[in-house]
């Protein structure tokens, strides 16, 4: 959907047009739960997390920014939802997780993963990560975000988002390395 269609339909949500909002929720819905997912890595929780995201959207739709883009600020919400969800619950997932990882075979391009599946991957290789670093992992390598955009989803300078990205992919990649015997 082109800029100005998105700018048009902003102005109706602003005005109280429900039918404009379930355009945009349509529009959007699967890019926040996609985000939410990868970060989450629960269906459950991004729903509930993306399902929030829009309803703070509709109550803060004046506060909207058009000289932004409506993917940034819409991810700088479901993002901080996450982080929030991500605080408030310790997600633990142990040797079980790591178990079902080793019966994944990751080389296969031709495997194909249900959403348990990937949510016990993303899990598994994501633990031990911060919030922060969970994120900015996602939003990174998992979405192919820009540096400049990620600074406007988090409100972290550029040298804080590279510093936590370092450290998320050097846990990665050593627990990819632990798991999987892999010489680096």
């Amino acid at each position: 959907m082109p800029d100005h269609e998105i700018i048009t339909i902003l102005k109706r949500c602003r005005k109280g047009d429900r039918h404009a909002f379930a355009l945009l929720c349509d529009r959007y819905y699967d890019y926040a739960f996609r985000i939410g997912f990868r970060i989450l890595a629960s269906e459950e929780d991004a729903r509930d997390v993306v399902q929030e995201a829009f309803i703070r959207i509709w109550r803060h739709i004046s506060d909207y920014d058009e000289r932004v883009k409506f993917t940034t600020w819409m991810y700088t919400i479901v993002t901080n939802l996450c982080i929030d969800k991500l605080r408030k619950e310790k997600h633990n997932s142990g040797p079980i997780c790591e178990e079902a990882m080793m019966k994944t075979d990751l080389n296969d391009p031709g495997s194909r993963y249900d959403n348990k599946e990937l949510a016990s991957i993303i899990t598994c290789i994501s633990e031990g990560l911060s919030p922060r670093q969970r994120a900015i992992f996602t939003l990174r390598d998992l979405e192919g975000l820009e540096t400049d955009e990620i600074e406007k989803i988090t409100g972290l300078p550029a040298a804080t988002i590279k510093s936590n990205l370092y450290h998320a992919r050097k846990a990665i990649r050593e627990k990819m390395i632990r798991i999987y015997k892999l010489e680096y």
